[in-house]
């Protein structure tokens, strides 16, 4: 048809494209680990953090190397949200890393850290964003003094305290030597892992509890603290160590239990045990007791070590973005979602914490090179009538259930004034306890 008019439109679900050029230098590495035990090749890591409130572009930005100043170039599209984390991790990361439980990397490219003497640094096209190095670090690899060596299989983390990253312009001061290694990718929120020592003296005992460990997400506070991982099973180890009396113990956690008969001397006089337990994504929020009884010859001895399960408000969407593809001017679209997280082409909301959560929305008009197409024409729909999306954050009380998942749809009214191009926008959508 002679007069008509056609566009491709392309919805992109990966949040609002807010790019400030004065936050670039505020993207931090907070934590290296350069000596897998693993592997040498598969096994290494580099940890980044944004820690403002605006999405950066990453887009051709590297990590340099003793190797080369380009040993990984991120790949155009890529972006890290505010508060968020980007893991770059070796190539074969899923298959060579330390821990099968560590979260899958958002770049997995072949690079080499050296173990001696050496540093990384993130860099843009114009400028080094942030470097950290160890040992001798050669020039542009360190800021101000380098870290110490780190042993096989422990990582250099950045200090987090009083909520924050800790950022002096110097190594030697900003990181720590942490054998709590646990990297995170963009889908996690802040969890530092780092365990602690309980010490337990019983008086007049024979059979005695020297130290329970177990690891804790948020050391500021007191006790232990367990963060859980959005849609995944949280695996934990805990650690007891008695005096030389204990044969065996039996470990109990809500309807589970262990006999470990297994031990390791710690010195003449006390024996180490260690156990795997696992709590579920969707495990309630709230403080456990963990049974512990350790029998010897004739002697036996019990206690109760108790942790606090840490509330997480989290969702998964499994539409990244939406390609609508050739309309014309007057079209409606309708997109309908389902209740199925395998059909991308068609937006679930799932909820994957371990809280009920509302949704907050915004997005941006869809904006050609030449045109745009206000927002008063395009509608959501996730409580069961169509509403206009706005510039401004609009607060869904949705109360979804643990587990539960719930359709998106979205409306587009294409207006006959429409010119002709290549459409795109952005919408944010956050998950937000109830």
């Amino acid at each position: 048809m002679k007069n008509q008019k056609f566009m491709k439109l392309w919805m992109m679900l990966i949040g609002l494209i807010l790019i400030s050029t004065t936050a670039l230098a505020e993207v931090k590495i907070t934590e290296v680990l350069y000596d897998p035990i693993s592997s040498e090749t598969g096994g290494e890591f580099v940890e980044l953090f944004n820690p403002t409130d605006k999405i950066i572009n990453l887009s051709g930005w590297a990590l340099a190397t003793k190797s080369s100043v380009t040993d990984v170039v991120i790949e155009q599209g890529m972006f890290i949200r505010p508060q968020s984390y980007f893991l770059i991790a070796d190539s074969g990361w899923e298959t060579k890393k330390d821990d099968e439980s560590w979260p899958g990397a958002d770049v997995s490219e072949a690079f080499t850290l050296g173990n001696q003497d050496a540093g990384v640094s993130l860099r843009n096209a114009t400028s080094i964003i942030d470097s950290v190095g160890w040992g001798d670090a050669p020039e542009g690899f360190f800021e101000t003094n380098s870290t110490l060596f780190s042993d096989s299989g422990t990582s250099m983390k950045r200090i987090y305290l009083n909520g924050s990253y800790q950022d002096s312009n110097n190594n030697f001061n900003d990181f720590l030597i942490s054998q709590n290694t646990y990297p995170h990718n963009s889908s996690f929120n802040l969890i530092n892992t780092k365990g602690i020592v309980m010490t337990l003296t019983v008086n007049k005992a024979i059979l005695q509890f020297y130290s329970i460990i177990l690891p804790d997400d948020d050391p500021f506070d007191p006790g232990f603290q367990i963060s859980p991982i959005p849609g995944s099973m949280k695996n934990f180890t805990l650690e007891v160590i008695t005096n030389s009396l204990a044969d065996n113990l039996t470990v109990s956690l809500e309807n589970e239990s262990f006999f470990i008969s297994d031990y390791i001397f710690v010195n003449e006089s006390q024996k180490k045990y260690s156990v795997s337990l696992s709590n579920a994504y969707y495990k309630s929020p709230g403080s456990y007791g963990i049974n512990i009884t350790a029998y010897g010859d004739l002697v036996s001895n019990h206690t109760i070590v108790s942790y606090t399960y840490l509330p997480m408000t989290a969702m998964a969407i499994d539409a990244s973005s939406l390609g609508i593809g050739n309309v014309t001017p007057g079209e409606e679209i309708l997109i309908l979602g389902d209740n199925n997280t395998e059909t991308d082409s068609k937006p679930t909301i799932f909820n994957i914490g371990n809280t009920p959560l509302d949704i907050a929305i915004k997005a941006t008009s869809l904006s050609s090179s030449l045109s745009s197409i206000s927002l008063s024409n395009i509608y959501y729909n996730i409580t069961g009538s169509f509403t206009p999306l706005s510039l401004d954050q609009s607060i869904q009380d949705l109360n979804l259930d643990l587990q539960t998942k719930i359709p998106l749809s979205f409306r587009l009214s294409i207006p006959l004034t429409a010119e002709s191009g290549e459409y795109q926008n952005a919408i944010t959508i956050n998950a937000i306890s109830s």
